[in-house]
Formats: C-alpha cells, structure tokens, sequence
C-alpha cells in the first residue's frame, strides 16, 4: 500500500470525525487546505520546509478550531521520521481546544493517530523489505553475469587451448611425415636415378622411368599434403598489435575483440588488408590519427579502418563501384578482391579523412 492510499484513508476518518461532530459553512474551506497540507508534506523532501509547514498548521488551528480534526492527516507525513518530536507539539492545540471539540472528538482523534502510526510501520517496513528484494536482485542478476561472463571465458579458453593442441599434433604429424616418408622417398628417387644413369637402353631401364615418375608425384603429393597439415597457429591479437607497434607514420589507437577461433584465411585476410590499408595511408595521406577496429559480431565479422587526413580527388565507393584515386585503385582492387571471394562487402568513403568499412559474413 504507498503512502498516497494511507493519506486517503487517514483523511476519510478524519472527514467522518469533523463531519459529526462539528460541521458548518466553511467545512469545505477547511476539508481543501487541510488536503493541501497533507499533499505538500508528501510532495517536498526538505526537513526545513516540512518544519515550517507544520508550524503553518498548528498556527492554523489556532486560527481555526476546524482544523484539529485533521491533525492526525498532517502528522503522518512525520510518523517514524527525525521530526516525529513535532508530533508532541500537536497536543498542544488539542488540549488548549478539548472543550470545543469535545471527548468523543478527541478520543477518536487519538484513535485515528494510532492508526496513522501502525499503517506508517507498515508501509516503512514494505518499503524497506521492498528496498530490500530490488538489492537482492540486483545482486544476484549481476552474480548470475558475472558467473555466464566466467563460464564464456573458459569456454573460450577452452576452445583457445584445444586449438592449440590440435595445431600442435598436426604439426607434430606433419613434422613425422616429412622426417620418414619424405626423407625415404627422397632416398629412394636418388637410388634410382643412379640406377638410371648406369644402365643402358632397355625396356627395363623405361619401366624404372616410369616408376619414378610416379614416386615423383608421390612425393608432390606428401609435400602439399604436409603443408596443408602443418598449419602455423596465427594469434590474431597479437599479429594486429605487431602490425600497429610497427606502425611510426602517427598515432594509431587499435580496438579488436575477436573471442572465438577464427579461420586462418580470415585471419590473413584481416592482416593483409591491415597492412595494405596502413601502407596506404603512409603513401597517400597526411593523417595524424588512425583508428583500427576489429569487431566479431554473432553472424560477421567487421573491420573498420580509418584516418583522419586528406585525399585529393576521392570520392565515396562501395564494392560495386571502381576506386578511384588513393593508389590509383590498385591497393582498393587487392582489398575488394579479397572481400569478395569470401563473400563480404567493403566501402571506401571520405568522413572526412579516409575509411575502409569491412563486414565478412561467419561460414
């Protein structure tokens, strides 16, 4: 229940009491002020003003004996509070007026009071177990974040170091396959282009040809096999902070979040186009800031680059229009040809200074 239903039915009673006992021509005068002062010792917060305002009051009722019958309605708003003292200073005016409002009045005046401060226990003591439960809320919502923040993390790490093992046994496989097979099948051809270069024409000396041939191809075979197995584990972060601590041209401010693993042709792509787009801006721009973003979205990945300089002659593209300028469209064509086979977008435009916007979609 707030303290605006308590007022309501604190003022009702009262209302009963002085029409019973005391009603006359001016009661609706009497009945509006006296509203007005319950609503504004809600209204303000001040301990200053409610002082005041309840001195107004008590001076009133001395002007008025009416407006006794409301004192309980005004001293609710003191109920439980640093100025409860004020509550013995009503008395005065009661006792001062006990002939004209009578024993039944004031008693039930009294009654009222009693019950303005047990509905006032009750609302502090809602409020409190109210204040209370949003705390408890709050904290356990923001325990219930911080436990799905820890439990991302190590999922994350988990991921991370699981990535790092199978990249360490493919290359421990691949690192085998080349150090046997490789170096036997290696042997092998030597031995037998000796064999060859020894022996005459013969139909024999063509079917070793031809063997050789085919344990050449072999060999092509286990090379590009072992290459594509012994993948070199690409840490994005660190690899784009290298490329901004190389960066001397001016300051450049780089902001990447990238939580989970990320395709090593991604990875080179986001690399490459970096350096491409930093090897421009030290040809082509007089910048003195340059931002780098690199942000992992739910279904795509973006890369923003972009500085605050000046180019001649540009003008806003997307990835359906040639560059123009800036390398003369070379360096854009290489960045655009790169989005493209992996199905991306990119725009080239002028805020002013110059920018490079990259979204990737997630395979």
């Amino acid at each position: 229940m707030s303290q605006l239903t308590d007022k309501v039915i604190i003022a009702i009673c009262c209302l009963a009491i002085y029409t019973i006992y005391h009603s006359n021509d001016f009661m609706i005068v009497i009945i509006l002020i006296a509203i007005s002062f319950g609503a504004f010792s809600s209204y303000f917060d001040s301990g200053a003003f409610h002082s005041v305002l309840f001195i107004l009051y008590i001076a009133l009722c001395f002007f008025h004996n009416d407006f006794i019958y409301f004192i309980p309605l005004i001293l609710y708003s003191y109920l439980l509070t640093p100025l409860y003292m004020l509550c013995f200073v009503s008395l005065v005016p009661v006792i001062l007026q006990f002939n004209y409002i009578g024993f039944q009045a004031a008693l039930w005046l009294f009654i009222v009071f009693g019950m303005s401060i047990l509905i006032k226990k009750r609302l502090v003591s809602y409020l409190q177990m109210k204040s209370d439960y949003l705390l408890l809320r709050d904290n356990t919502v923001e325990l219930s974040n911080e436990l799905e923040k820890k439990k991302r993390n190590l999922l994350i790490q988990h991921d991370e170091e699981l990535h790092i093992a199978t990249l360490t046994e493919r290359n421990r496989i691949a690192r085998d396959i080349h150090d046997n097979v490789g170096h036997l099948l290696s042997r092998g051809l030597l031995q037998l282009g000796a064999i060859l270069t020894t022996m005459q024409d013969s139909p024999a000396k063509n079917q070793l040809s031809d063997v050789k041939l085919t344990l050449q191809s072999a060999m092509e075979s286990i090379r590009t096999s072992v290459h594509d197995l012994a993948l070199d584990p690409i840490n994005l972060n660190d690899e784009m902070n290298k490329l901004v601590s190389s960066f001397t041209f001016c300051p450049i401010e780089l902001q990447i979040h990238v939580d989970e693993i990320v395709d090593k042709k991604m990875k080179s792509t986001f690399l490459s186009i970096t350096k491409e787009a930093l090897s421009n801006i030290i040809k082509h721009s007089n910048a003195t800031m340059v931002y780098v973003q690199l942000i992992e979205h739910p279904a795509l990945y973006q890369l923003v680059i972009k500085d605050n300089g000046s180019i001649k002659e540009l003008k806003s593209t997307t990835s359906t229009e040639k560059p123009t300028s800036y390398k003369q469209g070379l360096g854009l064509q290489s960045i655009t040809e790169r989005i493209h086979s992996l199905g991306g977008y990119v725009r080239f435009d002028k805020e002013p200074g110059f920018r490079v916007f990259i979204t990737i979609p997630k395979s």
